[in-house]
């Protein structure tokens, strides 16, 4: 049987003993930092400096090859027309056909060839709003030709037309080239209580992606409205976007 003097000498010999092991341990984490740090060279400033430079200079280059590369490309345009008869929501026939005209100019002093120009259509109607909208005695709405008529339009986007495409367009140096007029119906297009296109802006062309090869046989992919710098179609790329495509498209 121990007793308290034996058992707090027992106690204080095990803290002794826990204390040398962790100096032990640290003396020997200490040594293996050292001998890390004379097998690796981590360098001087300068080193760092020179190299983050040479990375830099590398980066500029390829930078300004690439904007020189894609220079032709950004002078050609395209923008759009479109023209429908406007008449009064009141009128009994509902205007569904409309004229798109594509105009795509080359600014360069090169030919440029233009693949694949897509677009869609979005159409704004004026719908009735039958919150405010007359009834008769009967219950039923009101006709814009009835006596006492006071209903009131609301100016309404209706969903995207598909996919619209023109294709293998060859612009001159300096010149602009006119696409159309292609009609166009968008009976498809129309929601429901929606009676005439609205007189201001009522279809709006999107240009999606245009596909141009410069004169040194490079193809680019520009996005009109996009913000974004033309995009170099290696070969890889255009697979993927024909993967893409062939599986986004809806049956």
């Amino acid at each position: 049987m121990i007793t308290r003097p034996k058992a707090a000498a027992a106690q204080s010999r095990s803290t002794d003993l826990r204390v040398t092991i962790t100096h032990q341990t640290q003396d020997r984490v200490r040594e293996a930092a050292v001998i890390l740090s004379a097998q690796f060279d981590m360098g001087t400033v300068p080193a760092w400096f020179g190299g983050a430079s040479l990375v830099l200079a590398l980066l500029i280059f390829g930078r300004d090859r690439t904007a020189n590369d894609r220079k032709y490309v950004d002078l050609v345009a395209v923008w759009w027309e479109i023209e429908y008869e406007r008449r009064m929501p009141n009128d009994s026939t509902r205007i569904e056909d409309v004229t798109v005209t594509l105009f795509l100019k080359n600014a360069g002093n090169l030919p440029v060839e233009v693949t694949a120009v897509e677009y869609t259509l979005t159409p704004s109607w004026l719908v009735r709003d039958l919150h405010q909208w007359p009834k008769r005695a009967d219950g039923s709405f009101m006709e814009p030709n009835d006596p006492g008529f006071t209903g009131v339009w609301t100016v309404s986007t209706a969903q995207s037309s598909g996919r619209n495409f023109i294709q293998d367009i060859r612009i001159p140096p300096d010149k602009i080239i006119t696409c159309g007029p292609y009609p166009m119906n968008i009976a498809h297009l129309v929601p429901d209580h929606a009676d005439q296109l609205s007189p201001i802006n009522g279809v709006k062309c999107k240009i999606e992606h245009m596909e141009v090869i410069d004169n040194t046989g490079r193809k680019w992919e520009v996005r009109p409205g996009a913000a974004r710098r033309p995009i170099h179609l290696h070969r890889y790329r255009t697979r993927l976007r024909a993967f893409r495509d062939k599986w986004s498209t809806k049956p």
